[in-house]
């Protein structure tokens, strides 16, 4: 009784979980600022926005995630790794469109603990997260080419499915991550 794209997302959220990762829910508007960030320009303006500088819906999670992270790392939590399973808005040929849509975030250490080296998260974590996730949803997958801002050009790829870039993967560059205050 429930629609195949629910059971689909469903099984994403627990291969996350089981990849670590907490997830996290954030609201679904946007700032000029995360628009800028993403390079996107199909943001579909709210008319009465409930804070006057998320006037947008957004388009993509990494703005959301990011601020996230960041208001856990002022709280002085030393590792983070989220994920958050949402809409996203945009639009298409003239038309307002909304799709589902994964993204997650690490920063901090990747092995904390006592018996832990103090190795950082890297590109590999965040590929071993899409790869396993991927895998067991059974979607072939490779990686692309490497991606511009905000992403690091030599520690980002685009995520390829069929032919067609359905999502990107990598650190962010370090001018970005120190405007952002990561």
């Amino acid at each position: 009784g429930v629609p195949a794209t629910y059971v689909f997302l469903d099984r994403a959220r627990h291969l996350l979980v089981r990849a670590g990762l907490r997830e996290v829910q954030a609201i679904p508007f946007a700032s000029e600022a995360d628009l800028l960030l993403t390079g996107d320009t199909d943001a579909i303006r709210i008319t009465n926005p409930v804070q006057a500088d998320e006037g947008w819906l957004r388009t993509r999670l990494l703005p959301g995630l990011l601020r996230t992270v960041r208001r856990n790392l002022h709280r002085q939590v030393r590792s983070v790794g989220l994920f958050e399973v949402g809409t996203v808005f945009g639009m298409v040929e003239g038309d307002p469109r909304e799709r589902p849509m994964a993204a997650f975030a690490m920063t901090g250490v990747a092995d904390a603990g006592w018996t832990g080296g103090g190795r950082t998260f890297d590109f590999f974590d965040a590929k071993g997260a899409v790869e396993t996730m991927l895998a067991e949803l059974g979607v072939p997958w490779s990686l692309g080419e490497p991606l511009g801002r905000p992403y690091h050009p030599g520690r980002s790829a685009g995520v390829v499915v069929g032919g067609t870039v359905v999502g990107s993967l990598g650190e962010l560059h370090p001018s970005v991550a120190a405007s952002l205050d990561l």
